[in-house]
């Protein structure tokens, strides 16, 4: 009997190892319900793409946003506490638990208003957000040791140019100087590259500013035609006098638009009629 045994024995053990564990756990979701932070001026929670996408205003401090409450759905934790406080200046990754895993990521958006205002100055200037880049153009006959800045904002609403730091000509030669800056309108040398401080609640950020000439024909740029009037949109040099005129196809003689305004190298004018 003993051979029978461990005949048996040997069977029962491998057919153990062929029995399946059928018994799988049920699959809940875990994902948010509600989440609000200070400063948003919308939260959006994607489930299909597991996505938690705030716009935020644009004076947030979107380094330090403080975290109001959320909540989850039945059954779900979190991996890790989220803290009091995110940097949404980059994604945040997080895992979900019920019975499964679920990734999650926390976006946050922010537009801000940049511009740069000049004299002699042609289009609005550029802005290169990763980078902190800015390239201002204006006329041909505009010198660049002598910009005419009446206006820049660089940084989020509330932020403030503190200062600027550029090389300067003089008659001993260029040097780098660097100057406080308390109000606009101010005139400076933008022959080379400058950099301007923005602070912005207690945290300074730099931003290099690039001014370049071009030349500027006189040209209708732009023509929006409504029901009973049209927008007009130009540009001059700036060098001369500039005006708007207009006629009917069939017509000979010339008429001034009345309306038109000149702002710099750019003219607008309502025409009606």
């Amino acid at each position: 009997m003993k051979p029978f045994r461990v005949i048996f024995l040997a069977l029962l053990i491998a057919l153990s190892g062929c029995i399946r564990n059928d018994l799988d756990y049920p699959a809940v979701f875990g994902g948010f319900t509600a989440f609000e932070v200070e400063g948003a001026k919308s939260v959006k929670i994607d489930n299909a793409s597991r996505t938690v996408l705030i716009d935020l205003e644009e004076g947030t401090d979107k380094d330090h946003v403080k975290l109001l409450s959320y909540t989850l759905t039945d059954g779900a934790t979190l991996d890790a506490p989220l803290g009091e406080y995110l940097d949404l200046t980059k994604e945040i990754e997080l895992t979900l638990k019920t019975y499964q895993l679920y990734k999650w990521k926390i976006v946050g958006t922010q537009h801000i208003v940049r511009f740069i205002r000049c004299e002699k100055q042609v289009g609005e200037a550029t802005f290169h957000e990763n980078a902190r880049t800015a390239v201002l153009t204006v006329t041909d006959d505009q010198p660049l040791t002598s910009v005419v800045i009446t206006g820049m904002k660089l940084g989020p609403e509330g932020s403030v140019i503190r200062s600027t730091t550029g090389y300067e000509t003089s008659f001993s030669g260029a040097s780098v100087v660097s100057r406080e800056i308390t109000s606009f309108p101010v005139t400076l040398d933008c022959v080379m590259e400058r950099t301007f401080d923005v602070e912005f609640k207690g945290k300074l950020t730099s931003w290099k500013v690039k001014t370049v000439q071009i030349s500027v024909d006189a040209e209708v740029r732009e023509v929006i035609p409504w029901c009973h009037k049209a927008d007009i949109r130009a540009v001059c040099s700036g060098k001369y006098p500039a005006s708007l005129e207009y006629k009917k196809a069939d017509d000979t003689a010339w008429q001034e638009v009345p309306s038109a305004k000149l702002a710099g190298v750019g003219i607008s004018a309502t025409l009606s009629g």
